[in-house]
Protein backbone atom coordinates (compact mmCIF):
# COMPACT_ATOMS: atom_id res chain seq x y z
CA UNK A 1 0.00 0.00 0.00
CA UNK A 2 1.39 3.60 -0.61
CA UNK A 3 2.48 5.67 1.73
CA UNK A 4 -0.51 8.45 1.02
CA UNK A 5 -2.77 5.64 1.20
CA UNK A 6 -1.69 4.59 4.71
CA UNK A 7 -1.52 8.13 6.01
CA UNK A 8 -5.07 8.59 4.43
CA UNK A 9 -6.31 5.49 6.66
CA UNK A 10 -4.96 6.96 9.46
CA UNK A 11 -6.04 10.16 9.57
CA UNK A 12 -10.12 9.45 8.30
CA UNK A 13 -12.55 10.05 10.62
CA UNK A 14 -15.79 8.05 10.73
CA UNK A 15 -18.49 10.13 9.41
CA UNK A 16 -16.07 12.75 7.76
CA UNK A 17 -13.55 13.19 4.54
CA UNK A 18 -10.47 13.98 6.80
CA UNK A 19 -7.94 11.83 4.51
CA UNK A 20 -4.46 13.60 4.43
CA UNK A 21 -4.45 14.24 0.61
CA UNK A 22 -7.52 16.84 0.76
CA UNK A 23 -6.29 19.06 3.25
CA UNK A 24 -4.09 20.79 1.27
CA UNK A 25 -0.81 18.99 2.35
CA UNK A 26 -0.06 17.39 -0.88
CA UNK A 27 1.05 13.92 -1.41
CA UNK A 28 2.64 12.94 1.76
CA UNK A 29 5.94 11.02 0.74
CA UNK A 30 7.20 7.52 2.12
CA UNK A 31 7.45 8.67 6.13
CA UNK A 32 4.58 8.50 8.67
CA UNK A 33 5.11 8.41 12.13
CA UNK A 34 1.91 8.67 15.16
CA UNK A 35 1.99 8.86 19.01
CA UNK A 36 -0.21 9.24 21.43
CA UNK A 37 -1.02 11.38 24.66
CA UNK A 38 -1.53 10.66 28.00
CA UNK A 39 -4.96 11.70 27.57
CA UNK A 40 -5.38 9.40 24.63
CA UNK A 41 -5.24 11.73 21.91
CA UNK A 42 -3.59 10.61 18.87
CA UNK A 43 0.05 13.03 17.23
CA UNK A 44 0.54 12.09 13.41
CA UNK A 45 3.56 13.73 11.27
CA UNK A 46 4.24 13.30 7.94
CA UNK A 47 6.84 14.07 5.17
CA UNK A 48 5.43 15.79 2.24
CA UNK A 49 6.90 15.03 -0.95
CA UNK A 50 8.50 18.39 -1.27
CA UNK A 51 10.04 17.81 2.05
CA UNK A 52 7.84 19.63 4.49
CA UNK A 53 6.74 18.02 7.76
CA UNK A 54 3.25 18.25 8.75
CA UNK A 55 1.64 17.39 11.63
CA UNK A 56 -1.80 16.89 13.36
CA UNK A 57 -3.51 15.73 16.31
CA UNK A 58 -6.54 14.55 17.48
CA UNK A 59 -9.34 17.51 19.27
CA UNK A 60 -10.43 14.60 21.72
CA UNK A 61 -9.27 10.93 22.06
CA UNK A 62 -11.06 8.98 19.08
CA UNK A 63 -12.68 12.59 17.49
CA UNK A 64 -12.14 14.63 15.45
CA UNK A 65 -8.67 16.35 14.42
CA UNK A 66 -6.73 19.37 13.35
CA UNK A 67 -6.27 21.03 10.28
CA UNK A 68 -2.73 19.76 9.26
CA UNK A 69 0.09 22.19 10.94
CA UNK A 70 3.29 23.04 9.05
CA UNK A 71 6.53 21.24 11.48
CA UNK A 72 8.92 22.55 9.31
CA UNK A 73 11.95 20.75 6.90
CA UNK A 74 13.33 20.03 4.97
CA UNK A 75 13.14 16.43 5.91
CA UNK A 76 13.05 12.52 4.23
CA UNK A 77 12.31 10.67 7.01
CA UNK A 78 10.18 10.99 10.82
CA UNK A 79 9.27 8.62 13.88
CA UNK A 80 7.58 9.44 16.89
CA UNK A 81 7.56 8.08 20.24
CA UNK A 82 5.47 9.15 23.66
CA UNK A 83 8.24 9.08 26.38
CA UNK A 84 8.12 8.12 29.90
CA UNK A 85 6.73 11.80 31.33
CA UNK A 86 4.04 11.10 28.87
CA UNK A 87 5.64 14.42 26.10
CA UNK A 88 5.44 12.49 22.32
CA UNK A 89 8.73 13.19 21.11
CA UNK A 90 9.68 13.55 16.87
CA UNK A 91 13.07 12.77 15.40
CA UNK A 92 13.60 13.31 11.73
CA UNK A 93 16.02 13.05 9.27
CA UNK A 94 17.47 16.14 7.10
CA UNK A 95 18.32 15.74 3.29
CA UNK A 96 21.83 15.15 4.25
CA UNK A 97 21.60 12.72 6.48
CA UNK A 98 21.39 15.09 10.21
CA UNK A 99 18.93 13.62 12.80
CA UNK A 100 16.93 16.73 14.49
CA UNK A 101 15.05 16.56 17.54
CA UNK A 102 11.83 18.14 18.81
CA UNK A 103 9.53 17.60 21.71
CA UNK A 104 6.41 18.68 23.43
CA UNK A 105 6.90 21.35 26.14
CA UNK A 106 4.92 19.72 28.37
CA UNK A 107 2.52 16.51 28.15
CA UNK A 108 -0.24 17.25 25.06
CA UNK A 109 1.14 21.13 25.22
CA UNK A 110 2.99 23.35 22.99
CA UNK A 111 6.34 22.42 21.26
CA UNK A 112 9.48 23.00 21.74
CA UNK A 113 11.82 24.30 18.21
CA UNK A 114 14.53 21.80 16.57
CA UNK A 115 17.42 20.64 18.28
CA UNK A 116 20.05 18.55 16.39
CA UNK A 117 20.42 15.50 17.43
CA UNK A 118 23.09 13.45 15.38
CA UNK A 119 25.27 14.10 12.43
CA UNK A 120 25.60 11.62 9.80
CA UNK A 121 24.45 9.99 6.64
CA UNK A 122 21.55 8.80 7.72
CA UNK A 123 18.52 7.91 5.76
CA UNK A 124 15.93 6.32 8.15
CA UNK A 125 15.00 6.97 12.03
CA UNK A 126 12.57 4.94 14.31
CA UNK A 127 12.21 5.06 18.00
CA UNK A 128 9.88 3.17 20.94
CA UNK A 129 9.86 3.29 24.09
CA UNK A 130 12.19 0.66 26.34
CA UNK A 131 10.69 -1.25 29.29
CA UNK A 132 12.82 1.35 31.63
CA UNK A 133 10.77 4.49 29.80
CA UNK A 134 14.48 5.53 28.33
CA UNK A 135 13.22 6.38 24.40
CA UNK A 136 15.67 4.25 22.36
CA UNK A 137 16.47 5.73 18.98
CA UNK A 138 17.26 3.95 15.53
CA UNK A 139 19.08 5.32 12.64
CA UNK A 140 20.50 4.03 9.38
Amino acid sequence: MASAAVAALLVAVPGTAAAAPQQGVGRLGSSIAAARNPDGRLELFGVSSAGDMFHRWQTSPGRDWSGWDNFGGPFVAVAAETNADGRVEVFAVNSVGDVYHRWQKRPGADWSGWDQFLDGALTSVAAARNADGRLELFAR
